[in-house]
This record gives structure tokens, sequence and C-alpha cells, in this order.
């Protein structure tokens, strides 16, 4: 009516279609396997960049966006360095183990982590109200399945596991003092073989949003 027009480039109208805006909701996410990834090379993050430039975070979260894991390298092998690693992207959560944990095999714990026997494929934390995933070593009975779906409850279940063992879907990574490993507990399951010997691990669960939200901050579509 007051014959105002208002123009705008047409990059602008790109970015901001309904289409445009479609294309880049979130980073995206590769499906891999062990010959995947290992073909792709994904780099390590060196613990000092990581700490000390926006570049350096942001290739890490680019890389563990992709595919749910991704390592930082030359860390000093202490608690404390592991701890500020891992405030540099998110808040740590609090759980019954407190802020950080830390084991070795100790068999007086009722807990297989403090063991020296292999784990197999798992995510934590399945016994909290806001569990990480699925978990099959810690499997307790069945209780919450009706009787007549226990048996394709099982045939299911097979099914899955065969799948998790299979060889080419499993990416196995020898851990050295030094070296610390980010898991997508969403999409990536973990494991360990037996070992004999001493050895010491430690880490912490983070918040996923505050994760994401840190990748949103330098400019990734988490």
């Amino acid at each position: 009516p007051d014959d105002h027009v208002t123009r705008y480039d047409l990059d602008w109208l790109v970015k901001n279609s309904y289409e445009g805006q479609k294309q880049k909701i979130i980073h995206p996410r590769i499906l891999w396997n062990a010959k995947l990834y290992q073909q792709a090379q994904v780099p390590s993050v060196d613990f000092q960049s990581f700490l000390e430039t926006s570049d350096e975070l942001k290739k890490f979260l680019q890389n563990f966006l992709l595919y749910g894991i991704a390592f930082v390298e030359n860390v000093p092998p202490t608690q404390e360095h592991t701890e500020k690693l891992a405030e540099r992207i998110s808040l740590i959560r609090e759980t019954i183990y407190g802020k950080m944990w830390y084991f070795t095999s100790d068999f007086s714990r009722d807990d297989t982590a403090y063991t020296k026997l292999a784990l197999d494929r798992h995510t934590d934390t399945t016994y909290f109200q806001e569990p990480c995933g699925y978990n099959n070593y810690d499997r307790a009975v069945i209780n919450t399945v009706p009787y007549d779906v226990v048996h394709r409850w099982y045939t299911a279940h097979r099914t899955l596991t065969t799948e998790l063992r299979r060889p080419e879907n499993e990416l196995w990574v020898k851990l050295k003092p030094g070296k610390v490993l980010f898991i997508d507990n969403w999409r990536v399951l973990h494991g360990r073989e037996s070992f004999t010997g001493y050895r010491q691990l430690c880490g912490c669960y983070l918040t996923r949003d505050d994760v994401l939200n840190t990748a949103r901050l330098l400019g990734l579509h988490a």
C-alpha cells in the first residue's frame, strides 16, 4: 500500500529457502566400517593445538560428528590433563562414579571393568534413568518382555550380536599413554580384549547438549 519495495540478493533467497535450509540442518554422519574408516585416514588432533586453537577444535568436532569417534594425541598421561581436555568441549557429567573415573584391574571390585577380562561390544550407563544405549555384557534377566515374545527377542538379539561381531564392523585401536579416545555412545559401541599385566585408565562422561553446542558455536550444523 505504501509502495515500499524490499530487495533481496539471490544468494540470500537460495540460502534461506526451504530447500536451502533443509540441506544444512545437521552435520552429515558417515555410516562406516573398519575398511571405510581406515581408507579415510582420519587424522588425530594434537593436544596443545586442541586447547589453543579453534581451528583444531573444529577439525576434531567435524571428525567426531562424521564418525562418532575421534582421537587426541600427545596428552600428558594424567587425570588432570584428561579432565582439562574434556572440559574444552563440554561440561563433565557427574555420575555415581563422580566427575572423573579412574580404574585399574582390581578383582575386589564388583564390576567387570575392573578385571582383566575381555568386554564385549557395549555402551555405558544403561542402568541410568538416562542411559547412553545398548549394553550386552552386563545384561540382566529379561523381565520386561511378555513370555510369548521372549523367543523372538532372543532371535533378534542373536542377529544383532552377529552383526556387531563381524570383523569388518570392528575397528581395533591400541591405546597408549598420551592417546585419548572420544566415543559417541549413541552411535559407536566399544569393548576390549582380555589382557595381562597392569594398566590404568581414566575417563568421564560428557553432556551431549554441550558437545553439540560447542560444535554449533564453531559454525558446524550439529
